[in-house]
């Protein structure tokens, strides 16, 4: 199996933080399909992963990713959190930018849970008349 490892040093803050990302020769395509099956609520920075990895930092979808990809990804990124653009991304900034995509999680989270709970209650009022009685609520256990 043909693989390839990529190794960059990101720095944080002043942090330096090694990023390893071992890829193989699975397409981007098929991350992309696999991807839409386990993970219809995408969510946010795209996670840790492999194929997330891929479906991220592959912009022409070849199925690999060069250095030149690996950047321009990483440049957008920091432009986003440079909100002032003035070429250095401080603490505020980075976490503001991190708070938009956590409240916009949040929010797809509760609006799932909310619709659920409709679901339940629908297989909780036996009679359908929008009512739950108190008979209902106990059968329910």
């Amino acid at each position: 199996m043909k693989k390839i490892l990529l190794i960059c040093a990101v720095t944080i803050t002043g942090i330096d933080l090694p990023v390893v990302a071992a890829m193989n020769d699975t397409t981007t395509k098929e991350i992309k399909a696999d991807k839409k099956a386990k993970h219809s609520h995408r969510h946010g920075g795209g996670g840790h992963s492999k194929k997330a990895f891929m479906t991220t930092y592959d912009l022409n979808d070849d199925g690999h990713v060069d250095l030149a990809e690996f950047y321009v990804r990483r440049d957008k990124g920091y432009d986003i959190r440079d909100a002032d653009s003035n070429n250095s991304v401080g603490a505020d900034e980075y976490v503001a930018e991190y708070e938009v995509r956590l409240d916009k999680q949040l929010a797809e989270r509760r609006d799932r849970q909310l619709k659920q709970a409709y679901v339940r209650f629908d297989v909780l009022d036996k009679d359908k008349d929008g009512v739950m009685t108190r008979d209902e609520f106990k059968i329910s256990g």
